[in-house]
Formats: C-alpha cells, structure tokens, sequence
C-alpha cells in the first residue's frame, strides 16, 4: 500500500486527551513533540513556530478551520473494556493547515463532524490501525469511504 505523498513522518506522543483529562500538564508535551514532528516533515519555513492546537473548540469550528483540507491524520480513544464506546477524535491536517491538531470530545456535534469527515470521497483519511477506528465508526453509524491509508500496515 502507497501512503499519501505529503505524509513525511509519524510520531507517537501523548494523546491530547491526557490535557484535557484534568492533566494540563501534558499539554506542553503533547505541543513539543507535535512540534519535533512537524519540524522533521516540514521542508523549509518557520520550524519553531507555536503549535496551533484546539482542545477546546465546538466541532462546528474545526469543521470551519478544516475546510478545503484534503488530507487529514485520524485516531479515536475508546475505554479498553469498549471499543465501540468513542470518547474522543483527534483529527491533525495532513499538511500545513490553520491548525495542527485538535481534539473532540465525542457527541452529537463530534459524530456530526466525523461522518461529515469521513465519508467524504474527496478526502484521504490517515490512520494508525484504522481498522479499529472503522469498527467504532460502524458502531456508531458511521461507514468510512475510502480513500483511507493504514500506517500500520506501512510500519509492518
């Protein structure tokens, strides 16, 4: 499987929900290592500029933030007892966007976004181990439509 060409790098990091958990010491841990990847895929231009992350904003905002956007990076928390149940969606643009992550809790506004989101053909969804993203859509109602690329099957 070919990955998108504008995808240069994939960092692990802390999941943003860890700052918005009662735990906002994360946050600036979380925006560092966003940053250290940004800085690696990034060929040129201000590498050291402040990571633009919204944690906080309705999922009406990020839609705005994200229009036009063709190719995004996806992941949702659920609980290790459900994996169905989605407690979060963490969507990064693919490219240099008007932010570089954010972080949804789940709801109504949330599913709205994500079927929106991921059911549109004119948009590549990255994901790691996507697989299990698509069971908690589908559990939730929402059918992914491709094109969808799985970094997990790029690491193996």
């Amino acid at each position: 499987m070919r990955l998108p060409s504008s995808l240069k790098f994939v960092s692990a990091s802390l999941h943003p929900a860890f700052a918005m958990r009662g735990m906002p010491q994360f946050a600036s841990d979380i925006a560092r290592t966003i940053g250290r990847a940004a800085k690696r895929a990034r060929a040129g231009g201000d590498l050291d500029r402040p990571q633009r992350l919204m944690l906080d904003s309705p999922a009406e905002e990020v839609a705005r933030a994200l229009d036009g956007c063709r190719e995004v990076a996806l992941d949702v928390e659920t609980p290790r007892d459900d994996h169905t149940d989605i407690k979060l969606l963490g969507i990064a643009p693919a490219q240099p966007w008007a932010f570089d992550a954010a972080c949804l809790p789940w709801g109504e506004s949330a599913r709205n976004f994500a079927k929106n989101l991921v059911t549109d053909s004119r948009i590549v969804k990255v994901g790691h181990n996507f697989a299990f993203d698509q069971a908690a859509f589908r559990a939730n109602g929402i059918e992914p439509e491709w094109p969808v690329y799985d970094t997990i099957q790029a690491a193996a």
